[in-house]
């Protein structure tokens, strides 16, 4: 009984883990280092005011103006999806992290809010160059490989996971059995 346990559960796991990597896109992901620095009449005096701008910049990857400026770089292709964080440990740095399944498309799109928020920070948007710059720290990177699990590791997984269930029930079953044994007026 506990073997049959054991590959039910197996056989299970692998069942559940080929479902999740049938259905499962690759996913690639670039992402820009950004930098708020002193503008030009910014003084060392008042740093902490252009920590304060940093995510005034970062959220300008969300402004509908500028996600038309981006599909518009890209030639009126929708770009991937593409997120701003801040750091919460270095207040004048963020990122923009683009997400999706076509790895050219998602290189083409952090290249395209690169050259867009630049732009946009030139032309002063959301605040004049005296207050503030932009600058890029680090560039996107062309995404090699998928971020998503493999099909190995999911399978792998999946058949660790069948093989714990599989070894609770042969487990719960061994001590329901051990447990009958020893009720009185059981015939055994």
């Amino acid at each position: 009984m506990t073997v049959a346990c054991l590959v039910g559960g197996l056989l299970l796991g692998l069942l559940v883990a080929g479902a999740v990597a049938s259905t499962s896109k690759p996913t690639y992901s670039a992402t820009t280092n950004f930098a708020v620095l002193p503008g030009t009449r910014s003084t060392g005096e008042n740093l902490g005011q252009v920590a304060f701008l940093t995510p005034v910049f970062a959220a300008q990857a969300n402004d509908p103006n500028t996600a038309a400026e981006v599909k518009k770089d890209l030639g009126g292709r929708a770009p991937a999806t593409s997120v701003p964080q801040t750091y919460p440990d270095s207040q004048l740095l963020f990122t923009i992290s683009s997400t999706g399944d076509d790895p050219e498309l998602v290189f083409k799109t952090a290249q395209a809010f690169e050259r867009v928020m630049l732009a946009r920070a030139a032309a002063g948007q959301p605040v004049g160059s005296e207050q503030a710059r932009l600058a890029i720290v680090a560039h996107a990177q062309e995404p090699t490989a998928s971020q998503s699990l493999s099909p190995k590791v999911l399978y792998a997984a999946g058949g660790l996971a069948g093989l714990l269930v599989g070894a609770a029930l042969a487990l719960g079953l061994a001590r329901r059995r051990e447990g009958d044994q020893h009720t009185p007026g059981h015939a055994g």
